[in-house]
C-alpha cells in the first residue's frame, strides 16, 4: 500500500518528484540517494539505490512540515530550534510530536525521580574518586621518588572513571545510537539524518509486522557493523521500539492537524494517508 499510494502522489499534482541517476554526478563513493528540498526531488542512483526510497521519503516527510508552517527556506523542522518551530504555523501537537521523535532518537527517557537519583549517585561517586586521587597524589614514597608506574596508572583509571561519572551529571543520557553517530561526526550526527534514518527502521519494521517486504523501498536497518547493514540506524529493544512509537504518533499528529494538506494542497491526501496508514497502524 505504501509503494501504490506514493507513486499515485507522484502521478498527481507532481509536488513530490523522482528521479532516477538523474540528478547526481555518480563515481566511486556517491550517494545512493539524495532528496533535494529546493526543488522537492528524491533522486535514487540507477544500480544502487533500491533500499533507499524509504529514507528519501522520511526527508521528504520533515521538509514537509516544515514547509506547511511557511519555512519556505529550504529548510527541515528537525533541524530547526524548539523556539523557533514554535514560530511557525505548525499546531504546537504536531511540533511536540516531531521534538518527541528526535528526543526518542537521541536520549534514554527517565523519569524526574530517577534523573535525581542517578544524578545524585554520579556526584557522589566524582566526590569520592576525587578524595582518593588526591590522597594518592599526595602521598610520597618512602625513598622520596616520584610515584611508580603502577600507582600513576591506578590514578589514570581512577580519572578515566571520574569522567565517566561527570557524564552522567548531565540533563540527559544519550542512546547508544545517538553517540555512536556523535562518533562518526558529519552527516550523521545531523537531526535531519538520524531521523531520516530512523524513518527508515520504522518503515521497514512495520512492513515486518504486516509479514511484508519491499527491498526497494527499505532494506538492512537491523543489521550492525557497516552502512549497507544499518549501521547509526536505531537498533535493539526498547530503543527502536520508542522510535518506532514516536514517529507513528507524528504522522497521526500531521493528518489530525491537517499538516499534509497544508504542505501538498492537493485532493488525494486522504488517499495517501489512508494509504500509509495501512502499513503504519499500530
Amino acid at each position: 500500500e505504501f509503494r501504490r499510494v506514493l507513486f499515485r502522489s507522484l502521478a498527481i499534482n507532481n509536488r513530490l518528484k523522482i528521479a532516477f541517476g538523474a540528478r547526481g554526478t555518480g563515481g566511486y563513493r556517491a550517494a545512493l540517494a539524495h532528496y533535494e528540498p529546493a526543488r522537492q526531488v528524491i533522486n535514487l542512483t540507477k544500480l544502487n539505490g533500491a533500499g533507499s526510497l524509504a529514507h528519501e521519503f522520511g526527508h521528504f516527510v520533515d521538509h514537509a512540515v516544515a514547509m506547511s508552517g511557511g519555512h519556505m527556506t529550504g529548510g527541515f523542522l528537525s533541524d530547526l530550534s524548539a523556539n523557533l518551530a514554535s514560530k511557525l504555523k505548525i499546531h504546537p501537537e504536531v511540533v511536540t510530536a516531531f521534538q518527541q521523535v528526535m528526543n526518542a532518537i537521541k536520549y534514554i527517557p527517565e523519569t524526574p525521580d530517577e534523573k535525581k537519583e542517578r544524578w545524585r549517585a554520579a556526584s557522589d561517586k566524582h566526590i569520592e574518586l576525587t578524595k582518593k586521587i588526591s590522597e594518592i597524589l599526595a602521598t610520597k614514597t618512602e625513598s622520596g621518588k616520584p610515584h611508580d608506574t603502577d600507582t600513576l596508572d591506578r590514578v589514570m583509571s581512577m580519572q578515566n572513571e571520574r569522567r565517566e561519572a561527570s557524564k552522567n551529571k548531565a540533563p540527559s543520557l544519550e542512546t547508544q545510537h545517538y553517540q555512536d553517530a556523535l562518533g562518526a561526526g558529519g552527516d550523521y550526527a545531523s537531526n535531519v539524518e538520524l531521523f531520516a534514518r530512523a524513518f527508515d527502521s520504522f518503515v521497514e519494521d512495520a512492513l515486518n509486522e504486516k509479514k511484508r517486504e519491499n527491498t526497494y523501498l527499505v532494506s538492512g536497518t537491523k543489521g550492525h557493523g557497516s552502512l549497507d547493514a544499518g549501521i547509526y540506524i536505531p537498533q535493539g529493544d526498547p530503543h527502536r521500539t520508542r522510535c518506532n512509537e514516536a514517529i507513528s504518533t507524528l504522522l497521526k499528529k500531521m493528518r489530525e492537524h491537517g499538516h499534509w494538506e497544508k504542505a501538498l494542497a492537493s485532493d488525494w491526501l486522504d488517499g495517501l494517508l489512508k494509504g500509509i496508514s495501512l502499513v503504519v497502524s499500530r
